[in-house]
């Protein structure tokens, strides 16, 4: 005589209910990805990074002042890296709907459309000065960059040259 065991797979019932589940979990992930202006200050804020380690880096090697400066114009965002005149370095990345403003020693500075933000490496790669503008900062308490949009960051440009995720 044969028998059949019961509870060998799933029913239709379960099996619908995975298949709804799985479907709101993915919609919910594909919405989140079809919107690239969602990574937008990240991704700005680590091409930043970059071109600030790169300043850093080209005034140890090169033994002069090295000038970074940071314009906004057109929704986006122009990186350019100078030594004694001569430009080493252009790089632009879109804003996306992220403001950028700085921080230093309590005082925030918006970044607007036309600003050009200068900071100047010297000797080891340490940052000597900083101005937005017609304001000056001060390099020996840092300078802290806001990304405000879907997601915020903040970066820290520390007297030493070295840029952490955090406020100064």
């Amino acid at each position: 005589m044969i028998t059949w065991r019961r509870g060998r797979g799933f029913t239709v019932v379960e099996l619908v209910v995975v298949i709804i589940l799985l479907s709101i979990l993915s919609a919910t992930a594909l919405s989140r990805f079809s919107r690239p202006d969602v990574f937008a200050a990240s991704a700005l804020a680590n091409t930043l990074t970059a071109q600030i380690h790169f300043a850093a880096q080209a005034a140890q090697t090169r033994s002069t002042p090295v000038t970074l400066n940071v314009t906004q114009a057109g929704g986006r965002l122009f990186m350019q890296v100078a030594s004694a005149g001569v430009m080493i370095r252009e790089t632009q990345a879109a804003l996306k709907n992220v403001s950028l403003s700085l921080d230093n020693n309590g005082t925030e500075y918006t970044v607007s459309e036309g600003d050009i933000w200068q900071m100047t490496f010297l000797g080891k790669g340490d940052l000597v000065a900083a101005s937005l503008d017609a304001d000056v900062l001060d390099p020996e308490s840092g300078v802290t960059v806001l990304f405000s949009g879907d997601n915020d960051r903040l970066l820290c440009v520390q007297p030493i040259g070295y840029v952490s995720e955090q406020a100064c």
